[in-house]
This record gives structure tokens, C-alpha cells and sequence, in this order.
């Protein structure tokens, strides 16, 4: 089983071993994850699936029983990981050190665990004398893939090609989508990092923001200190935060006023000082909802500097502005693993697109009031990212900037909560609490939870 770091050279690695396989070894020709294969009766199999590294403890109950495992492990130094690029996501970096992307037919959210926890579970694998485990580097395996080859003797298969020259041989198209083209294994692409700007600078961010990054390269002998870091601030710049402004509205004379109290409150345990704005209900959840775009549109032809809005019914946990590592996007927000937009919490920088944007679902909302806001709003960008020339760049934020307290165990994350949805739309289900009782205790779970952030609030 090929596991491992996403973006850490599986696929390579994968397709060398692929390639130099006797032919009655099953490989197929795609990604599949070794749970697809715990009926098969081939002697030998070679499966490929990064994100395995998550599941061995299934994998053991369901396939190991039957079958003897060895976990083959690829990793990566983690700068190169931070600063890594998907052909699915052209306007992001594809994993950071909270969170990765998740790529499926619904769309694209960055869901997935990220370095920190990929590395925590590669290390307890690796420590495992239960199953054989060979731990490979990325960089060995572009350097010298025959060497690489030689240390797999124990696998007791008779190659019959050299990884070296995998290449040469018929790959399949889906084995070749993430190689950004068919040829030699390249060793710059280990050290991108260092010498392309936008790389270099993700680094940076990504470092600043999460020092536990420098333990994994001395843990993985990548590096013993931090001079390389000193040197690349000193060529490339400090990482600055960004700050800017946290803005939001609410209704006047209904239960979301005492939300508000709450995010401020909440907002100040941290020396933040939200904008929060009262406005005049429309008698309709949708409708009141639906009057986001207006209201961002005209924060951000008011205000200068980036934008972030939180909807009222939430409370802060920790500083976003530290670990938000904006870019060059117009807007982020987060899409959960079902590809749906949650228009709850909204990055929108400074820029010409993000007021276009904003201006595009203004319009939307205003002509069909009715629908709900985020649906809109999702329906305009899957529509320009699936055009020839996308004219927005939107980036998906981690499940952390929106934090739904009672569905936590969906959403794979780094631990790190900083903005909790409390959910005040079930306020509305109080009268129904006889005739719906799933419902209701949606409700109750949303009543425990604000009782107990008023107590944190109030210590």
C-alpha cells in the first residue's frame, strides 16, 4: 500500500513501481485505496491512495486479516508540501499546514487533513512493528529511483524494468494528470520553494503561522535550525498579516441583536472590534439573509483593506487575521466535503474582482430574493471556474473560519477552532419543538452549547 503526503510524489512513485511490475502483479491504472481490494484473491497487489494513511486501522480489521500488508510511505519536505500546486485548483496551493483540498464531482473544498496531521499519522504508522513499513522520501525518489528501487528487495518482487525509466513506458491518463506531463523524474522540483517568488512566500506565510512546521523538518532531518527561513525572509520579505476589518449585520428587534452582543463580547476577549450593523427585518429568514450581497457590496465600496464577514450568530475563539494567510484572491470562503458553499464567514479583499463579484451577487440575490443567498453566490463561481478564462479568484477556507459546533466530526481539522457557527436559524423550530423532534433537539444541542460559551464569557 502506497500512502503517505498528497502532493508528495505518490503518483511518481507509484507509476515507477507500476511500471517495473511482472505482469501477473494487479496494479491498476488509477488511483484506488487498498479497501477496494479486500475480496480480491490476486496474490500480489499494488494499491495507491494518499489519503490511506488515515485509515490503517481499518484497513488492518478489513484486509489484513487475509492478507499480509506492507505499507510503503511517502514522504516530503513539508516547504515543498506548503507550496505545491494541483492542476484542480490553478488558483490556490493545494495543501497547507491545517487542511488540504478535497477534489470530487461536487466540487472542490479544503477539507481534507493538511500537513500537521498527515505527519502525526505517519508517524504512529511508521512506529508500528505490527506491519512491515518502508518509509521512502520524495526526494530520493527524483534523485536516484534505482536506489530507491533496490531498498524495496524485501518485497521479493522480480522487476522487470528500472524505476528510473518509467517514462518509457504506456501510462495511463489518470496516472498522469497530477505528473504535470510524462518524463524524467526531476529533482528541482524538490527545491521549487526556494528560488520561485509565489512559492517562496507561501512558505513564509505558512511558517509564521504555524511553527510547528520547523519541528517537522528537524524530526525528518530536512533541517536542524532556521537558518534557511532567515535567509529566505531576508531575500523574499517577512510575512505580514493582514488586518483589516470584521464586519457584519443583523436584524433589529429579534433574537439575532442578542447574538451580536455575543460575537462582540466574544470579539473582545481577543482585541478585535467587529462593525456590526443593525437593519430593519423583511419578516423572511431568506430575505433577511438574501440582503448579505447589498450590504457586502457596500462595506467594501465604503471600507479600504481586506474584508471579513461573520455572521452574528457565531463567536470568535481566536485571532483570524494571524492564521487567515491571504493572498492575491479576490474572496474565500468554505465549502464542506459535499461541495456546498457556507456563506457564514466571507474573506473579501481590497481588489477590482471582488467588487465585481460582489456586484454579480447582488444582482442575483435582488432578482430572486427568494432563493438563499449561498446558492446564488456558489451558482456564480462553479459557473466562472468552469469557464475557459476564470475572472475571479476564489480560495476555500478551512472548516476552522466555520465551525459548525455540532458537526464537528464531519470536517477533518487541525484543532484549532476560530470562528464557532452557534446556528440561530433553529431559534425558529421553538414552536414546532412537539411536532418535529429531531428538530427540537437540534435546537437543545444549540441552547447547551450557548450556556456554555455564556459561562466562558462570563469567567
Amino acid at each position: 500500500m502506497i500512502c503517505g503526503c498528497s502532493r508528495g510524489g505518490t503518483t511518481l512513485f507509484y507509476n515507477m513501481i507500476r511500471s517495473s511490475l511482472p505482469e501477473e502483479v494487479l496494479a491498476p491504472p488509477r488511483e484506488v485505496g487498498a479497501l477496494k481490494f479486500r475480496w480480491n484473491p490476486t496474490p500480489l497487489i499494488v494499491s495507491k491512495r494518499p489519503l490511506d494513511i488515515f485509515n490503517i486501522n481499518r484497513i488492518r480489521r478489513t484486509v489484513g486479516w487475509r492478507k499480509g500488508l506492507h505499507f510503503i510511505i511517502v514522504v516530503r519536505d513539508p516547504r515543498a508540501l506548503v507550496s505545491s500546486h494541483h492542476k484542480a485548483v490553478p488558483s490556490d496551493f493545494f495543501q497547507g499546514y491545517d487542511q488540504c483540498y478535497y477534489v470530487s464531482d461536487q466540487g472542490l473544498s479544503y477539507a481534507n487533513p493538511g500537513v500537521i496531521r498527515t505527519f502525526e499519522a505517519i508517524r504512529k504508522v511508521a512506529k508500528d512493528t505490527r506491519h512491515k513499513v518502508t518509509v521512502v522520501r520524495y526526494e530520493d525518489i527524483v534523485s536516484d529511483p534505482d536506489r530507491v528501487q533496490e531498498m524495496l528487495h524485501s518485497l521479493g518482487i522480480a522487476w522487470r524494468g528500472r524505476f528510473s525509466e518509467f517514462y518509457k513506458s504506456d501510462i495511463p491518463s489518470e496516472l498522469t494528470r497530477a505528473l504535470n506531463g510524462v518524463r524524467k523524474a526531476d529533482p528541482s522540483n524538490a527545491t521549487s520553494w526556494q528560488i520561485e517568488e509565489s512559492r517562496a512566500r507561501r512558505v513564509i506565510q505558512q511558517f509564521t503561522g504555524e511553527p510547528r512546521l520547523f519541528d517537522l523538518l528537524k524530526e525528518w532531518k530536512y533541517e536542524t535550525g532556521r537558518r534557511w527561513f532567515d535567509d529566505l525572509v531576508a531575500e523574499f520579505g517577512p510575512y505580514i498579516a493582514p488586518r483589516g476589518t470584521i464586519v457584519g449585520f443583523y436584524t433589529t428587534g429579534t433574537y439575532y441583536e442578542k447574538e451580536a452582543q455575543r460575537l462582540q463580547r466574544s470579539a473582545a476577549r481577543l482585541g478585535l472590534e467587529p462593525l456590526l450593523t443593525g437593519v430593519p427585518s423583511t419578516g423572511s429568514w431568506v430575505r433577511n439573509a438574501s440582503m448579505k450581497a447589498r450590504f457586502l457590496l457596500q462595506q467594501r465600496e465604503a471600507l479600504s483593506g481586506p474584508l471579513l464577514y461573520v455572521d452574528v450568530d457565531a463567536v470568535f475563539h481566536a485571532d483570524p487575521w494571524i492564521t487567515l494567510m491571504a493572498g492575491e484572491e479576490d474572496l474565500a470562503v468554505y465549502y464542506n466535503r459535499e461541495g456546498r458553499l457556507i456563506s457564514a464567514t466571507i474573506f473579501i479583499n481590497d481588489t477590482p474582482g471582488s467588487r465585481e463579484l460582489l456586484e454579480r451577487w447582488t444582482a442575483a440575490c435582488e432578482a430572486d430574493p427568494d432563493e438563499w443567498d449561498q446558492i446564488l453566490l456558489q451558482r456564480i463561481i462553479n459557473d466562472d471556474e468552469a469557464s475557459n478564462i476564470p475572472r475571479f479568484r476564489v480560495r476555500r477556507l478551512p472548516a476552522s473560519f466555520c465551525w459548525i459546533f455540532d458537526r464537528g466530526e464531519r470536517e477533518p481539522y487541525d484543532g484549532k477552532i476560530i470562528i464557532e457557527q452557534l446556528q440561530a436559524s433553529r431559534e425558529s423550530l421553538r414552536e414546532d419543538r412537539g411536532r418535529f423532534r429531531r428538530m427540537s433537539r437540534r435546537l437543545k444541542r444549540r441552547l447547551d452549547r450557548i450556556e456554555a460559551i455564556e459561562r466562558e464569557l462570563s469567567a
